[in-house]
């Protein structure tokens, strides 16, 4: 969120105020800060705009497999792949689905590896 001019001012002129209020805030929310569950929630926040709750009801609408290949997430890792244009999410995908899937969204590659494997692939 951007600050206002008149936000900037009142931060500027009352520095000593400010940074109390910012010490107090910091010890009385400390133990949540420090948290690995509030760190994950804001991880999830920044980079997807989801919160743990949208994140678990992915989960249940997939049926804790990966979108691709199906396999449980209990066997593989979960990524949630997401356009990296956009920043748009699209589904759960297990980290091998999810690195592959890296290489294939460039079609000059995709078409290149075809035709590799066509030409080499003599079985």
């Amino acid at each position: 969120m951007a600050r206002t001019d008149s936000q900037k001012r009142y931060t500027k002129n009352n520095k000593e105020k400010v940074n109390t209020y910012k010490r107090k805030h910091y010890q009385d929310t400390k133990h949540e800060i420090d948290s690995k569950e509030y760190q994950h929630a804001q991880r999830l926040k920044t980079r997807y705009g989801l919160t743990p709750q949208d994140l678990d009801q992915m989960v249940e609408a997939q049926g804790n497999c990966c979108a691709i290949c199906g396999v449980s997430f209990e066997s593989r890792k979960m990524n949630i792949d997401h356009d990296h244009v956009t920043g748009g999410v699209r589904m759960l995908l297990c980290s091998r689905c999810n690195t592959g899937l890296a290489y294939i969204e460039d079609d000059t590659y995709l078409l290149d590896s075809l035709e590799y494997l066509r030409q080499h692939n003599k079985s």
